[in-house]
């Protein structure tokens, strides 16, 4: 294609990139990850630091993340996160050590089907009011460490807990 309709296509391109970029949609097309208007939807399995790559420049823009296919998030995989305010992850049932440390604008998780919070998992996540807690099983040291906002854990299914685990809760 050449002449005036190959001018006009890439002038289509061009708005349409600036349309994405305005609207503030940007896609990872090997993954089919998509942050969109400060929400980050990630399909992996396993959510870890490799994921994680593309979108670290993202890092203060996130206010919700949507995994919906989730099983595991991986060691200090949103660590500093700290404009991060919802989680939903229905599929979830591990954080590692020090996933969402020092998530400090977290306020609430929707994981139905958590079974384990490692060290540190959610420690310093001081707004964090709600999460669910009917399915965990262990709970590691410091994993709830300063979640001031945190008034309710409940689980009649937890078989380990450490004795620091919410120390610095309400």
């Amino acid at each position: 294609m050449s002449g005036p309709h190959q001018m006009n296509f890439f002038k289509k391109d061009k708005k349409a990139k600036q349309d994405q970029k305005e609207k503030n949609i940007v896609v990872d097309h090997k993954s089919s990850n998509v942050f969109i208007n400060n929400t980050l939807v990630l399909f992996d399995t396993i959510v870890n630091q490799q994921v994680m790559k593309p979108w670290s420049n993202k890092h203060f823009d996130v206010f919700t993340l949507i995994l919906p296919n989730a099983v595991e998030v991986g060691s200090s995989t949103f660590y500093l996160f700290q404009q991060l305010k919802f989680i939903h992850a229905p599929k979830l049932r591990i954080v590692r050590e020090r996933a969402f440390h020092f998530c400090t604008n977290l306020i609430r998780v929707n994981a139905p089907n958590l079974a384990e919070v490692e060290t540190q998992g959610f420690s310093n996540c001081y707004c964090l009011q709600q999460i669910q807690t009917e399915n965990i099983e262990q709970v590691g040291p410091s994993a709830f460490f300063y979640c001031e906002s945190l008034k309710r854990f409940g689980s009649q299914k937890i078989a380990k807990i450490n004795d620091q685990s919410f120390h610095y809760c309400s």
